[in-house]
């Protein structure tokens, strides 16, 4: 949904030329940036990464990319300085869901880099959004976490032919994302976790997407990926795989002077790669069943 709104409608409602490729390959995608002047790239984390990962890659192969959309995961600050270093491109996000067809919020190039490194933007034109408390639906405070949720024209009419479905996403038209966010003063949203993903260990609430931060800000660390595994005493433990040239014990010390001590993972694993799917997203639901019966 990404794919087919931000990047080939708009390009045909701007009246832009497309460079279409069968399938995402990092080798195929730089010899089509240089052969083809490209200015313009959109796509999620992992493709940024393995772009600028590549043997081939350099400033002058990409030398004609001045912006470009990072969405569809987890786009953590540190890793977008890093493309835009690395590219000497100016990177935007879009918050959404396929449900809202798919953007809610988004950041604009004439935003400052804190902005479009820290936040997800604010609410797209005709598109209401705003935190609830997920227990009481009362829309929260300032700073306050709680639901995003949203509603207008962009939020489907429901899941085709599953009406209990819709009706537990869908309440007097606004769409309940079972994401967990908070705005700012200047009603930019930050995205900071799922509801769902939530870890509880020992009655204490932990953001994986929080904790992601702190490790992949560590020396050596590439990339990270947090989630939670059963514990027969504390009901979950944080796990965390982590790719880059670095140790287990290392990263729990530098995190020891950064983080509450519950939130430090437990269990810590280097690895080589995440499994994602087609489209480059990490699944993270896979790394917990690896795990998990590990």
């Amino acid at each position: 949904c990404f794919g087919i709104t931000l990047s080939m409608m708009s390009s045909l409602t701007h009246i832009s030329k497309i460079t279409v490729i069968s399938q995402f390959d990092s080798d195929l995608s730089l010899d089509v940036i240089e052969k083809e002047g490209i200015t313009c790239v959109n796509g999620v984390p992992t493709m940024f990464e393995s772009i600028i990962n590549n043997s081939r890659f350099s400033k002058e192969k990409t030398r004609t990319l001045s912006k470009g959309i990072m969405a569809g995961s987890n786009c953590l600050p540190n890793f977008i300085e890093k493309v835009m270093n690395e590219i000497d491109m100016t990177i935007v996000s879009v918050y959404g869901l396929t449900e809202a067809s798919p953007g809610c919020t988004m950041t604009s190039v004439f935003d400052n880099k804190e902005k479009r490194m820290y936040t997800v933007g604010s609410n797209l034109p005709d598109v209401e959004c705003k935190i609830v408390n997920p227990d009481t639906g009362i829309e929260c405070n300032i700073g306050e976490e709680g639901e995003f949720i949203t509603r207008g024209y962009n939020v489907m009419q429901g899941y085709y032919n599953m009406p209990v479905e819709t009706e537990k996403v869908i309440k007097d038209g606004w769409l309940y994302t079972g994401d967990i966010a908070k705005k700012d003063k200047d009603g930019y949203y930050v995205i900071t976790g799922r509801i769902k993903d939530i870890i509880i260990r020992g009655g204490e609430n932990i953001s994986p997407k929080e904790v992601e931060i702190l490790i992949n800000n560590c020396p050596g660390v590439s990339s990270s990926v947090v989630f939670g595994i059963d514990d027969k005493v504390y009901g979950q433990e944080v796990m965390a795989c982590v790719i880059g040239n670095v140790d287990a014990e290392t990263i729990k010390k530098q995190l020891k002077s950064r983080c509450a001590s519950y939130k430090i993972p437990k269990f810590i694993e280097i690895v080589d790669d995440f499994p994602k799917n087609a489209a480059g997203k990490v699944l993270t639901r896979e790394l917990r069943r690896i795990y998990s019966t590990n």
